[in-house]
């Protein structure tokens, strides 16, 4: 992240990791009802004015005040089930069990996270995929400045499982 501000430049590096677990509930062809969780998120931000900043959810954050910070501001999530309702794509419908979460929950725009903005995108490729192959989706969140590009792969598919990994890239959309 970039920011100026007074005339000054100032360069932030921020990376956040979230490991969670999804568990398909309901298939019915069209829709597709899962339930998710977070099992960990892990942070570092580097910036000129306060050096390295670290926190990991599954360890002791109790001596590192950034960390005990982010250990209160993320509980809450890690501790929610997510029921979400997709179409066949990929692309959520609704969800459910996030209304409590960051100040007015998944659809409010006015300061929640707005879950159902960014994941109304549709994540899965429109052609069959083999294990390896990636692919990228790209969103401008219309209720906030940011923009995401997220890239998915299929790792693996085992035991009736299907593993899929991404990493999303996050920016400012020329709006901020």
């Amino acid at each position: 992240i970039s920011m100026n501000m007074m005339g000054q430049s100032m360069d932030m590096d921020q990376k956040m990791e979230m490991g969670s677990k999804m568990s398909v509930l309901e298939n019915n062809g069209s829709e597709v009802k899962t339930k998710m969780t977070y099992e960990y998120m892990a942070m570092t931000m580097e910036n000129p004015m306060t050096g390295t900043m670290e926190y990991d959810s599954r360890e002791d954050n109790s001596d590192n005040l950034f960390g005990a910070e982010l250990d209160k501001a993320f509980q809450d999530m890690l501790e929610t089930e997510i029921i979400i309702t997709q179409d066949n794509r990929g692309k959520t419908i609704s969800t459910e069990g996030m209304e409590d979460l960051a100040g007015g929950g998944a659809g409010n725009s006015q300061g929640g996270l707005n879950f159902n903005s960014i994941m109304g995108m549709s994540h899965f490729p429109e052609k069959a995929v083999n294990v390896g192959d990636s692919w990228t989706n790209v969103y401008d969140d219309p209720a906030s400045p940011m923009k995401f590009d997220i890239t998915m792969t299929l790792e693996k598919v085992a035991n009736g499982k299907v593993y899929v990994g991404f990493q999303s890239d996050v920016s400012s959309n020329d709006q901020f």
